[in-house]
C-alpha cells in the first residue's frame, strides 16, 4: 500500500506479460467423452487464473470520501472499476493494549465492517487514517489485522516512511464502470459465472457441472457478508441518516 496525507493505493493480484497467476484451483466433477476424471475424486482439475497486468487497485481519498477499487479480469468477467459508499468503521481503541510490530509501538482496536469482527494494531507514530484493504478511520496506520473468523489476516512486512510516491497514487479509469450493487451479483454468482465461461470454451459435448454445498450462503467464506442497501432494507431496522 501507499499513501500521502490525503490518499492511499493498494495494489495487487499483477500478473506480468506471458505469466499466470492461479487464484485458485480445485476438482470439478466434468461430463465429456474426451475428457478424463481424476481417479481421486472424480473431477476434473481445473486452474482459474485471476488477475492482469494492472491488477486489483484500491484507491481511497480522504478530501472527497472517494473509494474507487479497479478489479482486474476473471475468467467470467472482464476488468472492471466501481465506486464505493464511504462506510466509517465504529472502531474502539484500547490505548492499553499494545506491541511492537518492527520499529512501531501498535494500538490495539476492534471494529466492525459489513458482516465480521476484525481485530486490528495500528501505529499512532504515523498518523495517517489507512489501513490493508477497506480498512481504515484510525488516528494511525493499520500495521495489522484479523477478522474474528481467522479467515482474513492482513499484516506489515515492510514500512518505508518517507517514500518518494512521484504520481504513483492516482484513481483507476482505465476500463469500464459498474454500480456496486452490480458487482456484489458477480461476487455472489461467482461459481455460477465461471461454469457457465468454461461450458462455453469446452469441446462440444463437454460440460462443467457445479458441486452443490450444503451451506447456500455464497459470501460463508467471503470477506463481506452484507451491505449498507441490505441493512437499510430490513425489516424493523430504522432507515439509516446519511451525513
Amino acid at each position: 500500500m501507499y499513501f500521502s496525507a490525503s490518499e492511499s493505493l493498494s495494489i495487487s493480484d499483477v500478473i506480468k506479460n506471458g505469466e499466470e497467476q492461479i487464484k485458485s484451483q480445485g476438482n470439478i466433477p466434468v461430463q465429456s467423452p474426451g475428457l478424463q476424471p481424476s481417479p481421486k475424486g472424480g473431477g476434473l482439475s481445473v486452474k482459474i487464473p485471476f488477475g492482469d497486468t494492472i491488477g486489483r487497485r484500491l484507491y481511497r481519498n480522504l478530501k472527497n470520501k472517494e473509494v474507487v477499487i479497479r478489479m482486474p479480469k476473471r475468467v467470467y468477467v472482464e476488468a472492471y472499476i466501481v465506486r464505493e459508499q464511504w462506510v466509517d468503521i465504529d472502531w474502539k481503541i484500547e490505548d492499553n493494549k499494545t506491541k511492537q510490530i518492527g520499529n512501531y509501538t501498535a494500538t490495539r482496536a476492534k471494529g466492525s465492517f459489513r458482516g465480521r469482527d476484525y481485530t486490528v494494531w495500528f501505529s499512532y507514530d504515523i498518523p495517517v487514517p489507512f489501513g490493508p484493504w477497506k480498512l481504515h478511520g484510525l488516528p494511525g496506520l493499520i500495521l495489522e489485522a484479523e477478522d474474528s473468523e481467522k479467515m482474513m489476516r492482513m499484516y506489515a512486512t515492510e514500512i518505508q516512511v518517507p517514500f518518494d510516491l512521484g504520481d504513483m497514487i492516482q484513481s483507476p479509469n482505465d476500463v469500464r464502470e459498474i454500480s456496486h450493487k452490480e458487482e456484489v451479483y458477480l461476487l455472489d454468482n461467482a461459481k455460477k459465472l465461471s461454469a457457465q465461461a468454461f461450458n462455453a470454451r469446452l469441446p462440444k459435448d463437454s460440460q462443467v457441472k457445479l458441486v452443490e454445498e450444503n451451506d447456500s450462503d455464497p459470501r460463508k467464506n467471503k470477506p463481506e457478508r452484507s451491505f449498507e442497501w441490505e441493512e437499510e432494507a430490513a425489516p424493523g431496522k430504522k432507515r439509516k441518516k446519511r451525513k
